[in-house]
């Protein structure tokens, strides 16, 4: 059983459509957990929109933001591995198959897809924070010896385990992927 943790926010038909899909391409047993910032119209008919018994909201109980709403997520789960997945379905969520493979098969605390690799791609944005995704993965990698490329992807497998003893100090942005992979990196 693999937990897949996914923030969300005024996304309902998004994160429809992203249910469907795990339900279409994941092969293992999964419970899906849904952060909300806050108790709204939109996250409430979306309680009662979705049918699936693998699906738990919550509440995210820090400040608004997607830092803190994965930190909620973290301290709800309690399965060997979680995948961090974003829910506007920009994620390739059928890889989570092999990323579950790979971490089994190869002992990995971390294992994370990269959109700059053969085969990988990324779509949208503007060439700036493409630029600027591409020179953070490869100059950790070089000079810090971070065996991630991609490490401003937030689309991760992590073992629970390692991440539940960290101090995690990222707080409203998105840069908690980061640092939860360079931590467990480091230790």
């Amino acid at each position: 059983m693999i937990d897949t943790v996914v923030p969300i926010k005024d996304e309902n038909e998004n994160v429809k459509i992203l249910l469907s899909k795990l339900k279409e391409v994941v092969s293992y047993d999964y419970s899906v957990v849904l952060i909300y910032d806050e108790e709204n119209l939109a996250i409430k008919n979306l309680k009662e929109e979705v049918e699936y018994s693998n699906v738990v909201f919550l509440k995210n109980k820090y400040e608004k933001g997607f830092s803190n709403a994965i930190k909620t997520g973290i301290e709800y789960i309690n399965t060997k591995y979680f995948i961090v997945t974003m829910a506007d379905n920009s994620d390739d969520v059928e890889l989570s198959n092999e990323m579950i493979k790979i971490a089994e098969s190869q002992k990995f605390d971390v294992v994370v897809p990269s959109r700059y690799m053969k085969g990988g791609k990324y779509i949208g944005g503007n060439l700036f924070k493409k630029i600027m995704s591409n020179l953070a993965g490869f100059s950790l990698c070089f000079f810090k010896k971070i065996p991630v490329i991609d490490i401003t992807n937030n689309f991760k497998l992590f073992r629970t385990e390692c991440v539940k003893n960290l101090k995690i100090e990222s707080d409203m942005s998105f840069d908690i992927g980061m640092e939860i992979t360079v931590k467990i990196c480091i230790n």
